[in-house]
């Protein structure tokens, strides 16, 4: 769906809105992914995919109800105005829900960000099957078990009942590749990524020598004993060792 035809169909769901009496913020989101892997030499994977999903926040006579839907043909948007409105009724009054944001006309229309890609597929089979065999040309390394070449691209609108309407588009790229190394009976292994906004900006060969580089590096690495260390944890690492702990005791 283009902006246009989003635009027109937010502006139809807030005057359905209105005419219930009440008013809304709706956020919608469409995205696409493509994604290709190497495999012992052939393509093991090529995956085209795309989402898309529209949210609603309700607010009449200080009830809130939210809804959504992933289809956006006019018969699921009914249904979803009318389940949120349904909500509604249950809910308990809230003074602090409001649509205060009037007038925004927020639009992160960058170049930058959103590069049109006119690269053929064919090349980025090729960069997808070139991952794999450099790294396995590389001296001691056994296996390269995990190879992509990816890109997205996401639309994101922002609308409500008090005349908002934001809308942000963006594009990106990236590449992955992993190194098994095996010598003198040790292994190590280390796999690493690189994202840029246009296909020409992902070097294989400098992504290759990093990960050579830090999978080369660990072979000589020996168990840490068992005792008390004092740390100092950058924020990055820090919040990604909690978060270990977090998807094991996570109620989810």
């Amino acid at each position: 769906m283009s902006q246009l035809d989003m635009n027109q169909l937010l502006t139809r769901l807030l005057d359905k809105v209105a005419d219930l009496g009440a008013e809304a913020d709706i956020i919608a989101n469409q995205e696409k992914a493509f994604s290709l892997k190497a495999d012992k030499g052939e393509l093991g994977e090529y995956k085209v995919t795309s989402s898309q999903q529209l949210g609603i926040r309700l607010i009449k006579e200080g009830r809130v109800g939210i809804a959504y839907s992933e289809a956006l043909d006019e018969l699921a948007l009914d249904a979803m105005l009318q389940d949120a409105l349904d909500a509604s009724r249950f809910a308990k009054v809230d003074p602090d829900q409001r649509i205060t944001v009037a007038n925004s006309r927020i639009t992160t229309d960058c170049a930058e960000i959103n590069q049109p890609d006119t690269t053929l597929v064919e090349e980025k089979i090729a960069l997808a099957l070139r991952l794999e065999s450099d790294m396995l040309a590389m001296p001691d390394v056994s296996g390269a078990p995990y190879n992509s070449v990816f890109e997205g691209e996401s639309q994101l609108w922002l609308a409500n009942s008090q005349g908002t309407l934001c809308q942000h588009g963006e594009f990106s790229v990236g590449c992955y590749t992993s190194a098994l190394v095996e010598r003198d009976g040790r292994q190590s292994m280390h796999s690493q990524g690189q994202y840029g906004r246009r296909f020409d900006e992902l070097d294989s060969q400098i992504l290759i020598e990093q990960i050579y580089a830090i999978a080369d590096g660990l072979l000589p690495g020996e168990a840490v004993p068992s005792g008390r260390y004092s740390v100092i944890f950058s924020t990055n690492c820090f919040a990604s060792l909690f978060g270990s702990f977090q998807g094991v005791l996570s109620g989810k």
